[in-house]
C-alpha cells in the first residue's frame, strides 16, 4: 500500500471515526490538546500526524491503529465492522452484564451447533433442557418480581433462553 493511499484512508478514517464516537472536531481538538484547524487539516489530508498524536487520537476515538489506517494483518479470524462495535460495548459491561451475554452466546452457539451437527433423542434433549433449567435457577434473582414468570417460561420452553424440543 502506498504513501498516498495510507494517508487518504487515515484522514477518511480520522473523521469517520471521530464523527462515529460523536465529537465535533472543536471537541477531538480539546481532548488531544490541539487547535482545532489541525483536524480539519488531518480529515482534508492536508497533512498526517505524527506517530505519538496518532495513537493518542486511537484512544480518544476508542479504535485501534489498524483502525486508523485501514489495514489489518493478516489473520483466520477477521473481526467485520459491526463486531468491532459489539467487542467495544462488551468490554463497556460491568461483570453481570459480561456473565449475561457470556451465558446467552454459550447456549446460543450450543444450540446452533447443535442443530446442525447431532440428532439427540427426546430423552437427552429433556436432559438437556432440565440441565439449562438447574444452571439457569442459580441465575434467577430472587429479588427479582418476575424471577418466577421468567422461570415458568423457561420450563414452559418459551422463555428466550429455554431449548426447544422435538
Amino acid at each position: 500500500m502506498g504513501d498516498d493511499t495510507i494517508k487518504k484512508n487515515i484522514s477518511k478514517n480520522i473523521a469517520k471515526y471521530r464523527e462515529s464516537a460523536g465529537l465535533s472536531q472543536k471537541e477531538l481538538a480539546n481532548k488531544l490538546g490541539v487547535v482545532p484547524s489541525r483536524i480539519s487539516n488531518w480529515e482534508t489530508g492536508a497533512n498526517c500526524p505524527t506517530i505519538d498524536i496518532l495513537f493518542e487520537v486511537c484512544e480518544v476515538l476508542g479504535v485501534s491503529i489498524n483502525d486508523i489506517y485501514g489495514v489489518y494483518p493478516d489473520s483466520k479470524f477477521v473481526l467485520k465492522y459491526g463486531e468491532q462495535d459489539l467487542l467495544k460495548k462488551y468490554r463497556t459491561l460491568d461483570s453481570h452484564g459480561k456473565k449475561i451475554v457470556d451465558f446467552v452466546l454459550t447456549e446460543e452457539a450450543d444450540r446452533c451447533s447443535c442443530e446442525s451437527t447431532c440428532t439427540l433423542s427426546v430423552e437427552e434433549q429433556c436432559a438437556a433442557v432440565a440441565r439449562d433449567i438447574r444452571k439457569y435457577i442459580g441465575q434467577i434473582d430472587v429479588h427479582d418480581p418476575d424471577a418466577g414468570r421468567k422461570l415458568e417460561a423457561l420450563i414452559r420452553g418459551d422463555h428466550p433462553e429455554s431449548k426447544q424440543i422435538g
